[in-house]
């Protein structure tokens, strides 16, 4: 028996507790009103018992304390009150026939019936007579004795069991009557029941009215076996006799894992896996051969964190791996490589850990240095060198005893030597480094030495020279560039004759770029993205212009844009949170608006004007119609939509809800320039 879960769903089985020979098993534990169907049957077939004419006294109530839960009690007087069970065929048992009830006598009158199916003299009843000191099992229709009456001594107000039974194909005895579970007598009759639509009727078959309390009442089509019957009263009379409770058995219910919680990667800790069981406690019964999968931490530079099996041998993380448990526990090695905070937990197919073991995993001391630089350097000019100090696992650390000390077999370069203490905070020192008097482009070797560590880097750097002197060469004039924007690039023009290359980036820093030839210095297109971009220039003589910043284009309210390469123009403009474009017609109808300038046409990409969305939504100033413009070519048609005037809108018939975010106003010489539908 298992209990303590709330949200368990129901697992009641009807066909599983009551076999299909039980028809009928009222425990009339409920408490309904009277003609209200509330006596509810516990079988599959579904018969049902409605009160009668029950008064609610001590004498004739339907919420009565019964001998195994609830009961009705019954008067026995003129009021008739019974629990009306229907007709279902399920009940019309002609062959073999078991009736059962707890009774409880609480007067010495005469026939008091139990239950029956339809009246006094049809199908079956079973009844009790106190007076005569006997127990009636009537049975219509079979031949010589249909009314048997066993001796039956009756203690008035104390509770019985009794059963009456008849199987048609037994040879002998086979109408009888038990008591508490005794045979109290039997009889020998030939036949079948009469069949009949009557109803079940527990308390009263419409002439004999029982006085007392009536519970567990069922009614099978089979003759139930003496051992049947005494099990059930046994079962039912002395639950405590009959079975045996064991005390209360635990089960495994989770894992629970504990050890140190700090991790020096790539060392070993052993943790101590615990099963645990229903009372939060040790299940010691969780024991042997176990299949563990542990997870929880991730893999750094190819090395993948382990535990170790019962043989001693590491098992990748997220692979199962044989574990010995004793008496619920057991103990694993585990090897963590990446610097993190690690939340380990295991299954075992079954259960888990019931919360992640957290494990702060630090890196290890230096085992190198990670370098990124400019893709390209100049000689004579400064750039920036990012030195990053690894462990043996490529984690990240502070944890350096030395100074590092730099050298290059070429030239001269600006920076001897970082300090220790520049890596003490985070592991990563940049550097602003020039290398100098280097004359032609070439790779020279930068050395890297800390303690035991020594690393090497090839840096690639164009030289500067003129003639036998290392001097500085003048930096390219820039001041007549100018850059335009044009559909997704940028133009620049008047490049000086010396420039031969150029640079172009989207961080400052230059990382990531290369310098490209030039081609024409007259008209140098270069795509781009919405972004701001960072240009760099060189002569041919090696020396770089200062960085310039290019900001993307920026497109205001009332601007005019196009395309490349296409001549629609466009009045783009922002309202309500949205942008919108609207086409202008013809260049006549540009040139009705005053304010309007070629030379202002912004050119931008079709990405960008696939942006807004196009409006043919207009209104003249002095005009309260609002027209729906469909353009062809230099002309088009317009329809009269809606109008709208001191903030009121008067939709057309035809027309839906419109976008009054998106009404441009034109002027007449616009509007008249398309033909009305």
């Amino acid at each position: 028996m298992y209990y303590g879960n709330a949200s368990v769903t129901a697992q009641q089985n009807k066909t599983a507790v009551w076999d299909e020979n039980t028809k009928m098993v009222q425990h009339l534990s409920e408490s309904p009103a009277n003609g209200v169907r509330g006596h509810y049957d516990s079988t599959q077939y579904e018969n049902d018992g409605n009160p009668y004419n029950f008064t609610g006294s001590e004498t004739s109530t339907t919420d009565a304390e019964g001998y195994i839960a609830g009961a009705d009690i019954f008067n026995g007087g003129d009021g008739y009150d019974y629990v009306g069970c229907g007709n279902d065929e399920s009940l019309d048992i002609t062959e073999k026939l078991t009736l059962e009830a707890w009774i409880r006598v609480d007067a010495n009158a005469s026939y008091q019936s139990i239950v029956g199916k339809g009246d006094f003299s049809s199908a079956y009843w079973f009844a009790v007579n106190p007076t005569v000191g006997h127990m009636t099992f009537y049975l219509d229709g079979v031949s010589d004795y249909n009314s048997y009456g066993a001796s039956v001594l009756w203690n008035i107000g104390e509770w019985s069991h009794v059963v009456a039974t008849y199987d048609s194909t037994a040879a002998s005895g086979n109408m009888r009557i038990y008591v508490d579970g005794i045979l109290k007598g039997s009889q020998t009759v030939l036949g079948a029941i009469t069949s009949t639509t009557g109803d079940i009727n527990i308390g009263n078959n419409s002439f004999y009215a029982f006085n007392g309390a009536i519970d567990e009442v069922r009614i099978s089509n089979t003759a139930r076996s003496v051992d049947w019957i005494v099990t059930e009263y046994n079962n039912q009379s002395s639950p405590s006799t009959f079975l045996s409770l064991a005390s209360e058995q635990s089960y495994m219910n989770h894992f629970s894992l504990s050890g140190t919680s700090t991790h020096t990667a790539g060392n070993a800790q052993t943790i101590t896996l615990t099963a645990i069981n229903t009372y939060d406690s040790t299940n010691t019964t969780y024991t042997g051969d176990k299949t563990i999968t542990m997870t929880g931490a991730n893999t750094v530079d190819s090395n993948p964190p382990t535990f170790t099996d019962k043989d001693g041998v590491d098992v990748p993380f997220g692979s199962p791996g044989i574990i010995t448990f004793t008496n619920g526990t057991a103990t694993t090695a585990i090897k963590l490589y990446k610097a993190e905070t690690a939340g380990i937990h295991i299954t075992d197919g079954t259960y888990l850990s019931s919360a992640d073991f957290d494990i702060t995993v630090s890196p290890g001391i230096i085992n190198s240095f990670s370098l990124t630089a400019p893709s390209f350097i100049t000689s004579e000019e400064q750039f920036q060198l990012t030195f990053t100090a690894k462990d043996i696992y490529t984690n990240t650390t502070t944890d350096i005893s030395n100074d590092t000390v730099l050298s290059i077999n070429d030239g001269t370069i600006s920076l001897a030597s970082i300090g220790l203490s520049e890596f003490t905070d985070d592991g990563i020192y940049i550097a602003n480094i020039t290398i100098s008097d280097i004359a032609q482009d070439k790779t020279i070797i930068l050395a890297i030495n800390n303690g035991s560590i020594s690393q090497t880097q090839g840096l690639s750097i164009r030289g500067v020279s003129y003639g036998s002197s290392f001097i500085s060469p003048q930096k390219p004039d820039i001041s007549d560039i100018t850059i335009t924007d044009e559909g997704g690039y940028i133009n620049l023009k008047n490049l000086s004759s010396n420039i031969t290359h150029i640079a172009i980036s989207s961080t400052p820093d230059f990382n990531n770029s290369s310098w490209e030839p030039i081609e024409s210095k007259d008209n140098l297109l270069k795509q781009y993205t919405d972004t701001n971009l960072y240009i760099r220039l060189r002569t041919k003589q090696g020396a770089t212009s200062d960085t310039i910043t290019h900001s993307p284009l920026t497109l205001n309210e009332g601007d005019m844009v196009k395309t490349p390469n296409n001549f629609d123009v466009y009045i783009i403009k922002y309202k309500g949170g949205n942008q919108y474009k609207r086409l202008i017609l013809s260049p006549s109808v540009f040139n009705s608006y005053q304010h309007l300038r070629w030379e202002n046409i912004k050119t931008i990409s079709q990405e960008q004007l696939d942006l807004y969305t196009t409006s043919n939504l207009v209104q003249v100033a002095t005009d309260d119609t609002i027209y729906e413009l469909t353009p062809m070519g230099d002309t088009g048609t317009k329809k009269m939509i809606a109008t709208y005037n001191n903030g009121t809108l008067h939709l057309n018939q035809d027309e839906a809800i419109i976008d009054m975010d998106s009404i441009y106003e034109i002027n007449a010489t616009d509007k008249d320039s398309y033909i009305l539908e």
